[in-house]
C-alpha cells in the first residue's frame, strides 16, 4: 500500500497502515540550500536554490526585492555551480528545484521543501 500524500510505501500496523515519511519529521539525512521565496506564489513552485542566504538575498534585490529568503531541505545533495550571465559571484544549484510547502511530497529528482522555521 502506498501513501496518498507522498506515494512512498506504508508500514503495516496491526489493523492499519502508517507512512513513516509523512507522519513525522524526516529522519533521513537532508541537504540544505536557500531560496528567494515569493509567499504569494502557489506551491509547489520551481525556483533557483542558492548555497548561501546572502546569494538568495542578492538575487531577490536584483529582481524586485519582494521575496523572503527561506531555507529549503532536500533528500538529494545539491550540486553547486557558479552563476553565469548578468548575476556574478553567486553559487546556485545546477538545476532549478521544485519547492514544496513541507516534506509530504512524492519522491522525485530536483525536489525540496521549505524548512520549518526552527531549522
Amino acid at each position: 500500500m502506498r501513501c496518498t500524500h507522498c506515494g512512498r510505501p506504508m508500514l503495516a500496523l496491526f489493523t492499519s497502515y502508517v507512512c513513516d515519511w509523512c507522519e513525522r519529521p524526516p529522519m533521513a539525512k537532508l541537504h540544505g540550500g536557500w531560496v528567494a521565496w515569493d509567499p504569494s506564489a502557489p506551491l509547489p513552485t520551481t525556483t533557483l536554490v542558492f548555497s548561501r542566504p546572502e546569494h538568495a538575498e542578492k538575487w531577490s534585490r536584483d529582481r524586485d526585492g519582494n521575496h523572503q529568503v527561506r531555507r529549503v531541505l532536500s533528500e538529494e545533495p545539491f550540486q553547486w555551480v557558479p552563476s553565469r550571465g548578468s548575476m556574478r559571484d553567486l553559487e546556485l544549484a545546477d538545476k532549478p528545484y521544485q519547492v514544496f510547502r513541507d516534506h509530504r511530497y512524492p519522491p522525485q529528482p530536483c525536489a525540496a521543501f521549505l524548512a520549518p522555521p526552527s531549522t
